[in-house]
Formats: structure tokens, C-alpha cells, sequence
């Protein structure tokens, strides 16, 4: 008898975790229904009915309670004309505001020198970390500020939390009064199932609250470099007769170094050509 009990609460368990799944908008009438369904384990079903469903709170109650959660960020276009003063003034700001550097990035080319910079600052310091680089010399090219709002998604994930945390304190309750190896096993797997599912949202959570707690501002900063414009200008006449001049003496010295070089092959020739008239003469 014992043995069957203890069956139907872990069949019962295993209804109640997939409805809060899949239909958590809908727990508290179907936790209720199964519990009613199930006259073999009345005890166990009233009392996870009693600590899963708490007393439903009116939106406005729930709007007082709970505090906005904005993730806010931000991204500047800056041009500057000294590049290096520039950053040293932002160096100070973000002190000033208590944040830091995320991601700091320098490259130059011929035309220009960038620097890419990722701020993180405390999310009530970000309007004033705005204020003070929108107020320096530099010229803002480009602007784009956004707040995204995670109210929903952060509270919810609180609420499935200590669902999931409640039912794998009941799974663990459970597994000490399973008698066969089969029970075990089945209990093993569901509780690694939610301590999985718990990870996740931990994991998920702590992200938003991150991002909600530091916002972030991407600031392009440039400077374009001077380039000087050479001017062709056209030679004159006596200027490219010079040049020409200069051009004919080099090729004569040229071709005078050249047969200089070959001496050897002009005397061959020579001596051969005479020995040939004195031949042909004889």
C-alpha cells in the first residue's frame, strides 16, 4: 500500500511540474483540479496546492512592489580635433561617474585616427555621463539612445525561480521514501531536469541584472587628417630644353662607358679584320 502511495505522488508531482511548464498563467486552478483528482495522496496534493498558489495580487499592488528594470545604452559619433585631449577628458568623466572602460580600441590610417571606446556606468549616473561628453568642444555626429524594458521578463523569472526551487525540495523529500531502484532513477532524472531549468534562469537573471544595474555607451571617436594637395605645375620651354640637354649628355656618356665595357671584343675584331686583308693580299 505504502509502495502504490508513493506512486501516485510521484505521477502526481510530475502532472503538477508539467501544467506549471506549460500553463503557468493557469497554475493555480490547474494544481487544483489535479489535487482534487488525486484521493490517493489528498495530504500531499493540499499541501503543494497551499505553498504553490499563493494569493493572486492585484495589478496595482504589483506595480508598487515592483521597480522598473531598464536596461538603458547608448552610442556617440564623435569628431575631435585632437584625439589624444579628447580621450584624456573622457578618462576624467567616466571617473567622475564611477564607471569604466569595457573595450578600448586604436587604430589610424592615412586619413584619419579612431579610437572605439564601450563604457559601463552605473545605470543613475548614465544621463549625467551623457550630459558631460555632449557639453565638451567635441562635435557630435551621430546620436542613438535606448532604454529596453526587462520588468516582465526579470520578475517572472523571480517567480519561476522559487516555483522550480519548491518543487525540487519536494523531489528531493521524495526520493528519500522510494523504495525501489526504478523510483530512484525516475526521481534523479526530474531533479536534474529543474536543477538544470534553475541554472538557466539563475544564469538569465543575473544577466538582466547586470545590464539593468550598468548601462553601457559606445562612443566612435575620429579625427580626419590634414592632406596636402600637391599643385602640378607645367614645365617651360627653356626648362624642358634643359632637361633635354641633360638627357642627350647622358646618353653620350652612356654609350662612351658602353665601349669602354666591350674593349676586348672591338680589339678581337680588329685584329682579326687585319690579319684577313693580309691573308686576302698574298
Amino acid at each position: 500500500m505504502k509502495k502504490i502511495i508513493l506512486t501516485f505522488g510521484i505521477i502526481s508531482i510530475n502532472i503538477l511540474f508539467s501544467c506549471h511548464s506549460n500553463l503557468q498563467g493557469n497554475q493555480e486552478s490547474k494544481t487544483g483540479e489535479i489535487s482534487s483528482s488525486n484521493n490517493t495522496d489528498l495530504s500531499e496534493g493540499r499541501s503543494m496546492e497551499k505553498s504553490s498558489n499563493p494569493k493572486p495580487e492585484s495589478d496595482a499592488f504589483k506595480s508598487k512592489q515592483r521597480d522598473k528594470k531598464i536596461i538603458k545604452s547608448g552610442y556617440l559619433n564623435i569628431k575631435t580635433s585632437n584625439i589624444s585631449k579628447s580621450k584624456s577628458s573622457f578618462n576624467t568623466i567616466v571617473k567622475n561617474v564611477d564607471g569604466y572602460y569595457e573595450l578600448e580600441k586604436l587604430y589610424s590610417d592615412d586619413y584619419s585616427t579612431v579610437y572605439d571606446i564601450k563604457i559601463r556606468v552605473p545605470s543613475a549616473n548614465f544621463e549625467k555621463l551623457l550630459y558631460e561628453i555632449e557639453s565638451g568642444k567635441n562635435e557630435i555626429t551621430d546620436k542613438n539612445i535606448s532604454g529596453n524594458d526587462v520588468t516582465e521578463e526579470y520578475y517572472d523569472l523571480e517567480t519561476r525561480l522559487v516555483s522550480k526551487r519548491e518543487y525540487l525540495k519536494r523531489y528531493r523529500v521524495i526520493l528519500t521514501k522510494a523504495n525501489t531502484i526504478e523510483e530512484i532513477l525516475l526521481i534523479e532524472e526530474k531533479i536534474r531536469e529543474i536543477e538544470e531549468e534553475i541554472d538557466s534562469k539563475e544564469g538569465r537573471l543575473k544577466f538582466l541584472a547586470d545590464q539593468v544595474g550598468f548601462s553601457t555607451l559606445s562612443i566612435h571617436l575620429y579625427d580626419k587628417k590634414v592632406q596636402k594637395i600637391i599643385e602640378f605645375q607645367e614645365d617651360g620651354f627653356f626648362k624642358k630644353a634643359g632637361i633635354s640637354l641633360s638627357h642627350g649628355l647622358k646618353s653620350i656618356l652612356n654609350l662612351f662607358l658602353w665601349i669602354i665595357s666591350i674593349w676586348p671584343y672591338i680589339l678581337i675584331v680588329i685584329i682579326t679584320f687585319y690579319l684577313a686583308k693580309r691573308y686576302i693580299k698574298k
